[in-house]
């Protein structure tokens, strides 16, 4: 049976990273251009609606997230579809269950999403890795993204190297769309300057927070 690449890049990979926290989720560590590759969805759109049901009754929760599409780049829906996204665990009453890394969603938030197949719903990419969240600074929407997640990588003839995945620095939502679409549409993007090796990514200091919409 076809399992959920969210699913599959987290287990077994806990005991690679001993320096890490007991309780972290690892997954695979991938770069935007490989998120692009790798999901069969791609989506910027906004929260319709977030309900939180028994998956298994009495045993096990689900969070089905609707998102309104306002564009897909990739996957064949159109602008207006909806899609579920779902999510496992959530808040029942008095029980919650959840895991470390899984992403929040709220109802209005505008987000852009990696996502695959996951039977008649939708399941972001690698756990914590595949939604990015849109926000304003100023007059402009900006994107962020800050998994609490670590990322392995994978590197023939070494050790696999696990380290906590760093937040993204803020980017403009127009200039951050144009290179998902040229990654879907395998078209080269200008090079850009990487960061020294061990470099801690921030938001510029003069940015305002993100605030949603």
């Amino acid at each position: 049976m076809h399992r959920p690449l969210a699913l599959s890049l987290a287990l077994g990979l806990g005991v690679l990273a001993p320096a890490l926290p007991a309780e972290a989720t690892v997954v695979k560590a991938l770069s935007l251009r490989e998120k692009v590759d790798v999901a069969p969805v791609v989506i910027h759109g906004v929260v319709d609606r977030v309900e939180v049901e028994w998956e298994v009754p009495g045993a096990r929760i689900q969070t089905l997230v609707t998102v309104k599409i306002l564009e897909c780049i990739k996957g064949g829906f159109e602008p207006g579809d909806r899609l579920i996204v779902r999510r496992g665990g959530g808040q029942i009453g008095d029980i919650t269950q959840t895991a470390p890394g899984l992403s929040e969603y709220e109802p209005g938030e505008e987000v852009v999403l990696f996502l695959e197949p996951f039977g008649a719903t939708y399941v972001a990419i690698g756990i914590g890795i595949g939604k990015y969240e849109v926000g304003m600074m100023g007059k402009e929407k900006w994107v962020s993204h800050a998994p609490n997640v670590a990322g392995v990588t994978f590197r023939e003839g070494s050790p696999p190297i696990v380290e906590p995945i760093r937040p993204m620095t803020p980017e403009p939502l127009h200039s951050f769309l144009k290179t998902v679409r040229s990654y879907a549409r395998k078209i080269p993007t200008e090079p850009t300057a990487m960061p020294r090796k061990g470099a801690i990514l921030k938001p510029p200091p003069s940015l305002p927070t993100l605030q949603q919409p």
